[in-house]
Formats: C-alpha cells, sequence, structure tokens
C-alpha cells in the first residue's frame, strides 16, 4: 500500500513540474507512436525507445500526449481518433513517429505492427496515411509540428512497392516523399532527405531522435532553429551519411520552451514558470539520464534509478538495468557474488568521463563508504564549482565554458573520403569515438577538408586524449571546436 501511495505521490510531483500542466494541457496535445516489434518485417529495436523518450520530453514541455507502442492498425486508428479531437481545441498539436513507413506514388504510409502488404489492397486496409493525421493538424487557428523518423530501410515495402509498380505502374523509390500543398501553420520534419532511408541507431535512440531529445528542450530558441541544430547534431554523427530534411508553412514563430520576451510558446504574454522543487528535481533527473543513456554497464542504472525513483527518469533507468542484464547472457556485468565496492567501481568506470554532477551524486548515495562514492562527491564538487565560477554576464567567459574541445587525428581534401573513413577506422579500433566533421564548418579548421576528430568536454580532457592518441597512433593535436 505505501508503495502504491508513494508512485501515486511520484506521479503528481512529476506532473507538478511540469509548466503547470493543468493550465497548458488542453492548448497543447501530441500523438507519439513508435513501432519496434513488427510481425511480418524487421523489427526495429528503437522506434520503442524513441517514442517513450521523446514523449517524456514533450510531458515536460507542457504536452498532453497520446502515447502509443507496438500498435497494430486498431490501434493506431485509434490513438489518431483520439489525437484528432484533441487536436481541435489544442493551439499546438504535434505529431512523432518512429517506425517503419514507405511511400507509394508520392503519397506517404505508416507501417502498423501487423501490416502483411501482400496485396494492393493493403494501402486501404493495413497502413495508415500520414497525409490524413495532417490534416488534423493543419489550420489557421493552431500551430501543427511532424517529427517522422520513419524512413528506416524496410525489406516488406521494397517488396510491395515492386509488387505496385508492376501491377499499378506507380513509380516508388526508398524512403518518404515530400508533401506537397501549403498547409496553414503546418511544419514537417523528417530524419533524412526525401526518397533517402534513414538509420536507426546503435545506441538506445536513432540519430534523429537522440537530437530531437538533446535539443528540443532548449530555452529561448525558435523551433525551426532547434531543428537547424538537430539537422547538425545528426551530420554528426553519421558523419553526414544522414542529412534530415523539413519544411515548413509557420507565419510566426515557434518556442516550445519560452521565448526571449519571456513568454511561453502560444501565449506570448504569459510569465516564465515559477521555480518549483518538483520540477528541479524532474530537471536534475533528465540530466542525469541524457549523461548516461548510451552507456552499458547495468550499475549506472542502478545510481540513477534509486537516486531519483519518483520521476520517469528513475523508471526509464531501472528498465534500462534490466534491458542490460538480460543482454549480458555470455559475460554478465556482475553477479549475486559481487559486493557494493565492485559494483561502485564499475559505475565509477562508466562514468568517470561525464561532466554532469547529477551523474556522480547519485553514484555517490547509491554507494556511500566506499572509494568510488569519495571519488564521485570530489568531481561533483569539481564540476559544481567550475560552473559557479562563469560570471553569466560575461559572454567570453561563457562562451569558453560551453566550447567542445576536438582532437585531431587526420585532415584529408574532400574528395578523399576514403581515406578518412580509414583513418576513422583505425582511430576507433584502437577505443575512441573518432568521428568525421566538415571543416567548413569550423572557423579554426582549414577549409574544404574533412577532418577525424576525438570530442573533448574541457580542455584538460581533450589534452588527456590527445597524449593517449599521439602515443597509440601518431601524431594529434588539439584544437577549441568554436
Amino acid at each position: 500500500m505505501l508503495t502504491n501511495a508513494l508512485r501515486t505521490l511520484s506521479v503528481l510531483l512529476i506532473a507538478a513540474g511540469v509548466f503547470a500542466a493543468s493550465a497548458l494541457g488542453a492548448e497543447r496535445v501530441a500523438l507519439v507512436i513508435g513501432n519496434s516489434a513488427y510481425k511480418n518485417a524487421t523489427e526495429l529495436p528503437n522506434p520503442r525507445n524513441d517514442a517513450s523518450d521523446i514523449a517524456g520530453v514533450l510531458e515536460k514541455l507542457g504536452f498532453e500526449v497520446i502515447l502509443g507502442i507496438d500498435q497494430d492498425k486498431p490501434g493506431m486508428d485509434g490513438k489518431v481518433r483520439e489525437f484528432a479531437e484533441k487536436a481541435q481545441e489544442a493551439k499546438v498539436a504535434l505529431f512523432f513517429y518512429a517506425g517503419h513507413g514507405m511511400q507509394v506514388n508520392g503519397k506517404n504510409y505508416l507501417i502498423p505492427i501487423d501490416a502483411k502488404l501482400e496485396t494492393t489492397t493493403a494501402l486501404d486496409f493495413e497502413v495508415v496515411d500520414s497525409d490524413q493525421i495532417m490534416s488534423y493538424m493543419s489550420s489557421s487557428e493552431r500551430t501543427g509540428i511532424v517529427l517522422l523518423d520513419a524512413c528506416r530501410d524496410n525489406p516488406l515495402s521494397r517488396s510491395f512497392r515492386s509488387k505496385i509498380k508492376s501491377r499499378t505502374g506507380a513509380v516508388e523509390s526508398n524512403g518518404l516523399a515530400t508533401r506537397t500543398g501549403a498547409d496553414p501553420n503546418l511544419l514537417i520534419a523528417f530524419a533524412t532527405a526525401p526518397g533517402e532511408t534513414a538509420l536507426d541507431g546503435a545506441g538506445r535512440n536513432s540519430p534523429f531522435t537522440k537530437a530531437l531529445l538533446k535539443f528540443l528542450p532548449t530555452k529561448n530558441r525558435e523551433f525551426r532553429s532547434v531543428l537547424t541544430l538537430v539537422k547538425k547534431d545528426v551530420q554528426e554523427q553519421t558523419s553526414t551519411g544522414q542529412i534530415p530534411w523539413s519544411h515548413d508553412n509557420l507565419t510566426d514563430d515557434l518556442y516550445l520552451n519560452g521565448e526571449s520576451g519571456g513568454g511561453v510558446a502560444g501565449d506570448p504574454g504569459a510569465k516564465p514558470p515559477e521555480a518549483d522543487p518538483a520540477a528541479a528535481r524532474v530537471q536534475a533527473a533528465r540530466n542525469a539520464w541524457e549523461a548516461i543513456k548510451d552507456l552499458s554497464k547495468p550499475a549506472v542504472f542502478d545510481t540513477l534509478a534509486n537516486q531519483y525513483a519518483d520521476t520517469i527518469y528513475g523508471e526509464f533507468a531501472r528498465d534500462r538495468a534490466a534491458e542490460l542484464r538480460k543482454a549480458a547472457t555470455s559475460a554478465p556485468d556482475f553477479t549475486a557474488n559481487d559486493g557494493p565496492t565492485e559494483e561502485a567501481r564499475k559505475a565509477w568506470q562508466e562514468i568517470k568521463e561525464l561532466t554532469v554532477p547529477e551523474v556522480f551524486e547519485a553514484l555517490a548515495q547509491q554507494y556511500p563508504g566506499t572509494i568510488y562514492a569519495q571519488f564521485a562527491v570530489k568531481r561533483a564538487k569539481d564540476l559544481r564549482k567550475r560552473v559557479a565560477e562563469v560570471q553569466p554576464d560575461d559572454k567570453k567567459v561563457v562562451e569558453r565554458s560551453s566550447a567542445r574541445w576536438f582532437v585531431v587525428t587526420g585532415s584529408f581534401p574532400k574528395p578523399q573520403r576514403a581515406k578518412a573513413n580509414q583513418r576513422r577506422s583505425e582511430v576507433r579500433n584502437a577505443g575512441y569515438e573518432a568521428v568525421i566533421v566538415d571543416s567548413n564548418d569550423y572557423d579554426n579548421l582549414a577549409d574544404g577538408l574533412l577532418v577525424v576528430v576525438i570530442k573533448a568536454t574541457t580542455r584538460e580532457q581533450a589534452f588527456s586524449i590527445k597524449d593517449r592518441v599521439a602515443g597509440q597512433l601518431g601524431d594529434a593535436y588539439v584544437k577549441e571546436a568554436f
């Protein structure tokens, strides 16, 4: 009974910290669907994670979220109908979809998990027409946002497209099609360019969703500018192998998390929400989750799950720890014989290079009395001191404190992409997360080059990485990534 009461209380606390959700819920509504468990097509590992994580962020931004995970055709139809009814009263309506999708004769269709696509009638009875969903969102009285992470390569749709072409003469291609026409107040963002396929991703989320999760909460930034950050981030993640694309017919600026004038999206004259302890706690949990969600040690997620058990991110962490333990059948992360010191050591090894104090504070509380708790307390204090030393009214200091750093491990003319890819593979095989960047995007790199780099958060970290790389692979040098 006590556990149920605490769970109920946690839900209320989370709700209380979401921009006064009771006031904004009717003004913002979102339909979020993630289809992974396909019965007749390639199963996708990430869409269920993508949808769950996006739903959590949108709830924090004041949206009433209609969430559907692994939906069959009746399930998707039901969610769409519920969304269509609620969107009529909303000022902002948002639709996010992750899963298999396809285009047929220039129209886009979203594929439920039970679709077979064996006959030409499948378009009428087995899939969901994305245009129909958008028709419920497009209005001069509301703003519509469509985020489609549905361009994954799908053998089932390839087979279906070949049948359609032979029987009807329809012209098809990979990926999704652009939407023609001028939909009033509608913005559509695709995970990749029209006709291209997007990556599902090797971590918890696809590259597109990972970037959305990173930048959607950005304060005081117009939404189209947020999408520019998303686009650049995806290009970096995929070494320009995937480039998101969007178009819109918005007539006003759109802000999801405040605006430069101090208002809230949909209500320019509203005052920002007052500071709320519950909201601050949820924010701290989110910071910790964002820092660790792509790591691989269950003990790391145990720390967050216990420290922030009353938040949705504690739930995410507990589920992730269970997934990792289930997957580690051949070499489990730890056994019942491991003591708290050994668990703490493994957690510390996984997080010690991070720069989010909440992560270290969570470890310290999870494993009190161990030497690694002492390490974590000191690291958290150092990180908070570094932030406190930044003067908000000194622009140069702020820019320096937030700068990223590059360890440059190779530069190649753009026609020599094969050599750049080979160098990146060599660096990755040595144990470093190397990426390829376009030197034209950075003022302090010579133009016209593909540059293999390892990203670092701080100058000290960059030089430490540089010394190790130079010792293993030869020359390397540090650049500030302005």
